[in-house]
């Protein structure tokens, strides 16, 4: 599993073009808290005042200031969902779509599958279970070129409800009727990853593996507080 390198490129390129499994892959970092700036807790300020004048909220009580999403009306958490949304588009899908469309056209590669390589390190504000939800609806009609989506931890822990150990995640998404990446290719990846850091962490690391209708995503929270 070897990729090409492109010495010196005059476009805007993905990061990995494996010629032998046809897979052009775009590795992107959260790496931005929203919750620590400013702009954002702004914008999220603005949405509740919107919500007690239109009566579908009741105004916060003295010293509170934090609000769980999943207590909001549905109406409310898909405003801040999209808003969340706008906000992964702009800063990583969009950028990522352009780049391997740019590299699967330099390599005249334009059968060749996109991977989105998403690793969370440090935006404490998305949890898996919620990036999932974003980039379902993000995918849903547009990016077309991102055909499956890893999205992986690699500093960033989280907990899970009876696994008493540091745990990093990786998930594996495809959406719709668009063409996957190779899923050989895919096992390789995951296999090689898990392999590299069992064997750099002190006491291995957790594998966790879906089984039945049991989603661990689900559960998942990250170790250190979003705010």
């Amino acid at each position: 599993m070897l990729d090409e390198v492109l010495v010196n490129p005059t476009f805007p390129n993905a990061d990995f073009w494996f010629s032998d499994a046809g897979v052009v892959a775009e590795l992107k970092c959260l790496s931005q808290n929203y919750f620590s700036r400013e702009s954002f807790r702004a914008s999220l300020s603005g949405k509740y005042r919107s919500w007690v004048d239109r009566r579908l909220v009741p105004p916060l009580g003295p010293g509170k200031t934090t609000v769980n999403l999943a207590d909001l009306p549905v109406q409310c958490a898909n405003e801040v969902l999209n808003l969340l949304k706008r906000k992964l588009e702009t800063s990583t899908l969009r950028k990522a779509n352009r780049q391997i469309r740019k590299t699967q056209e330099h390599f005249n590669a334009k059968g060749a599958t996109g991977l989105l390589l998403l690793v969370n390190d440090g935006n404490l504000a998305l949890p898996p279970n919620m990036v999932r939800t974003l980039v379902a609806r993000s995918l849903k009609n547009q990016y077309r070129c991102i055909n499956t989506i890893i999205h992986f931890s690699v500093n960033e822990q989280v907990r899970v409800p009876g696994v008493n150990m540091p745990t990093l995640f990786w998930a594996q998404w495809s959406f719709g009727d668009r063409r996957k990446v190779d899923q050989d290719f895919l096992e390789q990846l995951r296999s090689a990853w898990f392999a590299h850091h069992s064997a750099i962490v002190e006491g291995g690391i957790y594998e966790i593996i879906p089984k039945n209708d049991h989603d661990p995503l689900e559960t998942m929270q990250f170790s250190r507080s979003v705010v």
